[in-house]
């Protein structure tokens, strides 16, 4: 009568997994089995077993998003870097003409990522002038100057009567091309009335371009 008894209490649902602890869980093709203690702990959860269908977490699960503590999935904020690209150069160049030039080797090409990501340049170098004029330094993006250079923003190397003059100069844009084409971006200068303008020294320093993608 007891074998009957279990058997009768089989099919009619009544048993849990805790009575049968050997049963293959290939063999469970429907429905659910709950522990008798109506608890699941991670000793009872067989690793890798649980899968994001699973989760009532809100927002859309996928590759480009994580969970959060307030049980939804996000993707990340921005400010993400999410490439950085450098070139530098050493020795020096001259320039008299009052329309900007190229600066030799102080040319990059990026990728965006995405039209929404902004591009920060960094230009970093240091030029020498003759006294009493301005030389001026700006970035194109192809052929576009994206630093907007006028008198304000040149150089001044209004510092002596004794010749030429060693300065070092800093300069930095935040861009947004809108675009996932590749962009050049080339560092350009021009002198104001003619007068020779130097780019670098002629004792190696290197100048230096960066432009890191930043995510919006």
């Amino acid at each position: 009568m007891t074998k009957a008894r279990d058997l009768a209490n089989i099919i009619s649902g009544g048993f849990t997994a805790d009575d049968i602890p050997n049963l293959d869980a290939s063999k469970i093709t429907t429905g659910t089995i709950t522990p008798s203690d109506n608890t699941v702990t991670n000793t009872k959860i067989v690793d890798s077993t649980i899968q994001l269908v699973k989760l009532s977490a809100t927002g859309t699960k996928d590759a480009t998003t994580f969970l959060r503590g307030d049980n939804t999935f996000a993707e990340a904020g921005g400010g993400k870097v999410l490439q950085v690209v450098d070139v530098s150069t050493q020795g020096q160049q001259s320039t008299t003409s009052t329309s900007y030039v190229a600066v030799s080797g102080m040319t990059l090409n990026i990728t965006p990522s995405s039209t929404s990501s902004k591009i920060l340049l960094l230009h970093s170098a240091n030029i020498q002038t003759d006294s009493g004029f301005y030389g001026y330094f700006t970035i194109y993006r192809d052929s576009t100057d994206i630093s907007e250079s006028h008198a304000n923003q040149g150089l001044s190397a209004n510092y002596s009567s004794q010749g030429t003059q060693a300065v070092s100069m800093h300069h930095s844009k935040l861009d947004s091309p809108n675009t996932t084409s590749q962009i050049t971006y080339t560092v350009r200068f021009r002198s104001s009335n003619g007068t020779a303008l130097y780019y670098g020294e002629p004792n190696g320093t290197t100048t230096s371009l960066i432009a890191m993608e930043i995510g919006a």
